[in-house]
Parts: structure tokens; C-alpha cells; sequence
């Protein structure tokens, strides 16, 4: 039975998983109730051995169309069960975005949202793509949406027209049948292959877009009170049917049975908050109930014990697992289950439901992008504004990221206190880790703030904070690394601490810091931690706001372009503190107009011959600013931040 041989993956659940399914399977009816954490890694182990034996078991049936079709469904299932494993992790990480709809109130409807979305695409010519040389060509279309539409929607790229007319279809890298000369799609790039090996300029890209808009929103908002209820809006109802720190589950009713009003993926938007007000990013979701894959689980175990015993074949053991499928189908006849975890504990959920009436008409345009080309280069003595490329106007797109628009520029020790958040995690089996490894981690996170601009938030902790961690035993008696001992024993030797404080690489974005520890490895088990952690702050920062044809020296406007001679344009050195250029920035451009601040739409640099650094710096703007600000650091400080921490 070759076929399984090849899709055979072995898979790994690590410690980390394996703290969180004992954290909380006494919530989840998949798990046996009162699992102890050695029972559920157990039954992760006893779950992986079944996994492998009936692998062996098929590939052994004589009928290998039985075997295929259950060995599907066995490991669809087995990942199936693993995800779910996953969805029940801890908050171990604290991570924030703007809120997902929050674009909705940057126009007047959803159609003047439609109209400033397609207003949005745009089309440019970039010769010198590096994912392209794998497909034997440099040249790229970049091909751009100011924002991602938020409706039902389907946008396709169809032809590239050259200035002769001939057109280049698009293809996916995966489409065998594509041809030459022709678009392929190659992970973002759109790469523009040719077998002459010669350079096309296509002057034009066309575009099918089709789209419906909602009739109306209903929006439900809920938290760990509402737990067990039913919320009731214009004949939709919505039950919480569980809610843990930092996920929940909820059951949507629709009152109708028209499948046209059928929710899509896309029709439910959930937005969750934490306590501080910020909105949380997620890192699961599930649209199935979780009792279906015990169920699934029961049946194809039962059709593969009934296999080995010719006991059935495989139309017979399609209808069957057809029939499971019909089952679930009815119950949740038309109305959506619904579960997110999120990435930090949860204080309250908005649920937005998109209501698509029938009869809706689809909205269908045809579109033609032209293709627009930068300046890279030009002669030293160029009159620059005219020598710059200028890109077409576009409607308005607004800058969402969250430092953006924060409502805090820096925090104050005071402020430090109520919004830097700690996470302490524990990894229950210390004999999986691998060697060098922590099982007990406690982490920072810093809020999102408009200095994050100017900061690079995982360069604010100064290196010197760890030596300003104690650890306590019981008695309050501060305890001695004895890796400290076994450094000075052996300068030369591989030392292990027994915690260590880690910053400045962490993948995690909103981490400023994480210690990692071994309670075990202290001569007392260490019961607390005092001290302070070091803050870099711009605690002085300045955001300094021109009109646009009142600009310093160094900056013009044109269009949608700023343009920055960087011999020109000076910024304030931001001293004392000794520049780091990996911790700060000198400054960043602002663009601005009655409602916010403009998403910025391309930033290219721009060089005169025989010069290795660029020149010039030029940023394009989605719509058309009235005001440019620049943001300064200012005179950066340090604060401290008190660690008082219960282990």
C-alpha cells in the first residue's frame, strides 16, 4: 500500500500542549472528566499507537480501496484531534491588533467601502523580483489592495496587455497547462516569465471582481456572565455555550430556512477585548462542534476492526461514514457553532453577523489596472520632482496599524504598573524537554503604544535587568544561581543557569521580556521574585505637524508623494542617551487628512549614479494628505518597572 507510505506524517505534540490539555480538560467533554496530566499524556501516547497500528493494519487489507478510503478518514480525524488539542492551549502569549471591522466607520456605506477598495488596486512593475529567479525571471508585477474587503467577494487577475496589444494570461506556479509568455503566480510575486529571455513591460492589467454586500448587520456582544444564556437580536439568537479565560464557544441560531442566508466563513466576525480595551489577535478557531470526532473516531475504529475481519466492504463503509456526515449535518441544521481562542485572556466579544438576504444582486466589474513603474535612479543634477515617478490618486485607506493609533504615546512608571501584563506558564513534564530547556517561563508584555514607531519594543529592556532579579525561598531569603558558583569555578565550562532573562530576539511581538527558570535547580526551591526590570522609554516624544505646502527644508510634496532629500532633511540627534540605531529611529513621516492618518501605499529610495546610499526617500499615499506630521523620539529615559512575583 505505497499511497499511505507517502502521506504517513508522525506527529509531535509538545510539552507546552500537553500543560495546556491538563489545564483544561476538565471543560471539555472530548477528554475524560478529572484527567490527571500523566492520564492525558497517556492517552496522547495511546492515541499515537492506535494512529501507527492502523496504518500497519491497512496497508496489510487485501482490498486497498477499503483501506484507502479508511486510512482518510483515520488521519483526517487523528490531525482533526490534535487541532482541537491545540484550541485548548493557555494565554501563553499576548498579542493585540486594531479592531477587525473598524474600517467600516472610515466610510459613509458599504458600498463607498466597495468603491474605495477597488479605488485601492493598484498595479506596478518591479524588474528586479528575487522570488522569481527560481521560475528563471527577475521581472514582477506588484499588485496591491489598500485593504483586505471585508464582504463576500472574489477578485481574479486575468491578462497582463504589452503596449502592442499582445496579452500575457495569469496562471497559478501549480497549473501545468500554463504557457509562454504568461503571469505566474509564485507565493506573493506575480512573476512575468517569457522564453525569449527578454524584458516585457506590460502597460495593463485586467481583473474580474464580483461581490455582494450585506443587507444588514446584527451584532452580540457578551462576556464570562453571559455564559449559559441565549441573546436574542431581530430573530437571531446566540448561546454562549462556554466560556475559559481565553476562549469561548457559542452556538448561532438563524431563523430562517433559506440556504442563501446560510452563514459563510466570513459572515461571522468575532472581536474579542481584553481588559485593558485593546483587541486581541486569535489563534483558533473551530466551526464544528468537538463531540464529532469522538464520534468519527468511534465509527472508523469500528470499520477498521470489521475490515480486518471481511466484515465490510467499501461501498458499504462509504454509506456509512456519508450517513455520520448527514447526522451532523442536520443537527446543526442552519444555524453555526463557533469557537476562538485567543492570544490573552478574554473580557468581552462582539459578534458581528453579516446578513446576505435572497435575491441579493452580485455586484460583477470588470477592471482595468494600468501598470505603473518607480524611479530608482536619477542624475545628480535631475530637477527631482519632475524626474520622480507619479502614481494615480486613490481614494482614502486609513492607517490600522495599532501603534498608530494608540491612545498612549510612552508610559509613565505610575502607568507601567496597570499596563504591562505578566504571564506565568509552566511546562508540567520536565523530562520532555530538551536539554537547556526551562519548564517555567513568566513573561512581559508592553502595551502598544505610538512610540513603538520610533522604539523597537523588543530592544526597551536594558541587558542589565537581569542582574536586578532576585529570587526568594520561603522565607524571603534571596537565593544564589549556583550557575553563578560554576561559572567562577570553571570560566571555561558549560554552565547552566537556573533561570535566565531573555529579550531583544523574542518572536512574540508584544513581549518585552521572559524569564525562563528551574525551580529545580536551586539549592531551596525559590517561592518569589523581586526587583526591577529596566525600561527604555521617549518619555519626550514630539509629533510636529506641517501643511503640506509649509514644509521644513529637505521635504516636498506632490500628489500622493512625499519626498525626502536626505542631504537636506535634518532630525534631532536624540541625546543624551547614545544612539543605538537597532533600539531607535531618528523619525517617522505622518500623512494625514480631516478623518486620520493615510495607510501608506509604496516607499521606494531613490539614487543618484555612483552613490551607494540612496539619495533621496520617497513615500506614496493612499488618497490626499492636508497635513504631513513628523514623529521625534525625543530625549529618551529609563524607568524601572517593579517585579513583586509569587512563584
Amino acid at each position: 500500500m505505497g499511497a499511505l507510505k507517502i502521506i504517513l506524517t508522525v506527529a509531535v505534540c509538545t510539552p507546552l500542549l500537553f500543560s495546556a490539555i491538563a489545564s483544561t480538560a476538565k471543560q471539555d467533554n472530548v477528554m475524560v472528566e478529572d484527567m490527571t496530566e500523566a492520564e492525558i499524556v497517556q492517552w496522547y501516547e495511546q492515541r499515537e499507537a492506535l494512529y501507527n497500528a492502523h496504518y500497519d493494519i491497512l496497508e496489510s487489507l487485501a482490498d486497498q480501496d477499503l483501506a484507502q478510503l479508511l486510512w482518510q478518514e483515520e488521519r483526517a480525524n487523528y490531525f482533526r484531534g490534535l487541532e482541537r488539542m491545540s484550541f485548548y492551549a493557555p494565554a501563553y502569549n499576548i498579542e493585540y491588533q486594531s479592531a477587525e471591522l473598524s474600517r467600516m466607520n472610515d466610510y459613509a456605506g458599504t458600498e463607498a467601502l466597495m468603491n474605495a477598495y477597488l479605488d485601492s488596486l493598484t498595479a506596478l512593475q518591479n524588474n528586479f523580483e528575487p522570488h522569481c529567479s527560481p521560475l528563471g525571471s527577475q521581472q514582477a508585477l506588484q499588485l496591491d489592495e489598500g485593504f483586505e474587503f471585508p464582504f463576500r467577494y472574489q477578485l481574479h487577475y486575468e491578462t497582463a496587455t504589452l503596449a502592442n496589444g499582445d496579452t500575457l494570461p495569469f496562471f497559478d506556479q501549480s497549473n501545468p497547462d500554463r504557457t509562454y509568455p504568461s503571469v505566474v503566480k509564485s507565493g506573493d510575486a506575480y512573476c512575468i516569465l517569457n522564453s525569449e529571455q527578454e524584458e516585457l513591460a506590460p502597460q495593463s492589467v485586467s481583473a474580474n471582481f464580483t461581490a455582494q454586500l450585506p443587507a444588514a448587520f446584527i451584532e452580540f456582544e457578551f462576556s464570562a456572565q453571559d455564559l449559559g444564556k441565549t441573546l436574542t437580536q431581530q430573530g437571531y439568537s446566540l448561546t454562549v455555550q462556554a466560556w475559559q479565560n481565553n476562549r469561548f464557544e457559542i452556538y448561532i441560531d438563524n431563523p430562517t430556512n433559506d440556504a442563501g442566508q446560510r452563514f459563510r466563513p466570513r459572515d461571522v466576525v468575532a472581536e474579542a477585548q481584553a481588559s485593558n480595551g485593546h483587541h486581541l489577535t486569535w489563534h483558533a478557531t473551530r466551526r464544528r462542534p468537538m463531540a464529532e470526532v469522538l464520534l468519527v473516531d468511534e465509527l472508523v475504529h469500528d470499520l477498521i476492526r470489521r475490515a480486518q475481519e471481511n466484515d465490510v466492504n467499501v461501498d458499504e463503509a462509504r454509506a456509512e461514514l456519508e450517513a455520520l456526515k448527514r447526522q451532523f449535518s442536520q443537527e446543526q441544521s442552519n444555524g453555526v457553532y463557533f469557537a476562538r481562542a485567543y492570544n490573552g485572556d478574554i473580557d468581552k466579544v462582539r459578534v458581528t453577523l453579516m446578513i446576505y438576504e435572497e435575491g441579493d444582486s452580485v455586484i460583477e466589474k470588470q477592471l482595468q489596472l494600468p501598470v505603473q513603474q518607480l524611479v530608482t535612479e536619477v542624475p545628480a543634477d535631475a530637477a527631482v520632482e519632475q524626474a520622480l515617478a507619479q502614481l494615480d490618486i486613490t481614494s482614502a485607506v486609513y492607517d490600522k496599524r495599532i501603534s498608530v493609533n494608540a491612545e498612549h504615546a510612552e508610559l509613565s512608571a505610575a502607568e507601567m504598573n496597570d499596563q504591562i501584563e505578566q504571564s506565568n506558564f509552566s511546562v508540567f513534564d520536565p523530562s520532555s524537554l530538551r536539554p537547556g530547556d526551562y519548564p517555567k517561563q513568566i513573561a512581559w508584555f508592553y502595551p502598544p503604544l505610538r512610540s513603538d514607531l520610533l522604539l523597537n519594543r523588543q530592544k526597551r529592556v536594558i541587558k542589565t535587568s537581569a542582574a536586578m532579579l532576585l529570587f526568594l525561598d520561603d522565607q524571603g531569603k534571596p537565593l544564589i544561581d549556583p550557575g553563578i558558583e560554576a561559572f567562577y569555578a570553571d570560566l571555561d565550562g558549560d554552565i547552566h543557569y537556573a533561570s535566565e532573562l531573555n529579550f531583544g530576539g523574542i518572536e512574540a511581538p508584544f513581549m518585552a521580556a521572559r524569564l525562563d527558570y528551574d525551580p529545580e535547580l536551586w539549592p531551596n526551591r525559590p517561592a518569589s521574585i523581586t526587583g526591577k526590570i529596566s525600561f527604555v522609554t521617549a518619555p519626550n516624544m514630539r509629533q510636529v505637524q506641517y501643511a503640506i505646502d509649509e514644509l521644513p527644508s529637505g521635504l516636498t510634496f506632490s500628489g500622493n508623494r512625499l519626498t525626502v532629500d536626505l542631504n537636506a532633511f535634518n532630525a534631532p540627534e536624540a541625546e543624551p542617551m547614545k544612539k543605538d540605531p537597532a533600539l531607535m529611529t531618528d523619525y517617522q513621516l505622518m500623512a494625514k487628512d480631516e478623518h486620520g492618518y493615510l495607510a501608506l501605499l509604496h516607499k521606494q529610495p531613490v539614487y543618484v549614479p555612483e552613490e551607494r546610499e540612496p539619495r533621496y526617500q520617497t513615500y506614496y499615499f493612499y488618497g490626499q494628505p492636508e497635513t504631513i506630521e513628523v514623529w521625534y523620539p525625543g530625549e529618551l529615559d529609563i524607568v524601572d518597572f517593579t517585579v513583586e512575583t509569587e512563584l
